[in-house]
């Protein structure tokens, strides 16, 4: 089963209808700051030296578009610790109490750097749904 972006769609498409598919890579470097996984049109032969095939699929049914609802976003303090960058433990603990509110375990929190000394976190609810190879319709109107 691969789990795609919602933005990734039209590529993904594009690929299982016109290159053969989507050819799975796995890193094989450890401690590697690449990518563990990347994805391809089946029909290349090499994602890079540090990356061996996995698999090909060419069954639409084994794609899962991953979507987030973003609920509630606001801003809190970056903190650099030895192993890398995060998110300071007082803004943690916020974005925990707003994921306990909704009591879903759907919901989660995620965070991107903002500003010197700031992180933009969000509250998401994420769902997976299958990949459909139809675009969607766009209606014109007269």
């Amino acid at each position: 089963m691969i789990t795609i972006d919602a933005e990734n769609i039209p590529k993904i498409r594009e690929w299982l209808t016109t290159r053969g598919g989507v050819r799975r890579w796995s890193n094989h470097e450890i401690g590697s700051s690449h990518p563990r996984e990347v994805f391809t049109p089946a029909d290349v032969e090499s994602a890079g030296w540090r990356y061996i095939s996995v698999d090909v699929t060419t069954d639409p049914t084994q794609i899962l578009v991953r979507t987030a609802e973003v609920l509630a976003t606001f801003r809190g303090r970056f903190k650099a610790y030895y192993f890398g960058p995060g998110v300071a433990e007082a803004s943690e603990r916020k974005a925990d109490r707003m994921v306990q509110k909704y009591n879903d375990p759907a919901v989660v929190w995620t965070w991107v750097y903002d500003d010197p000394g700031y992180v933009k976190i969000s509250i998401v609810r994420e769902s997976l749904q299958p990949l459909d190879l139809q675009p969607a319709a766009v209606a014109v109107e007269p």
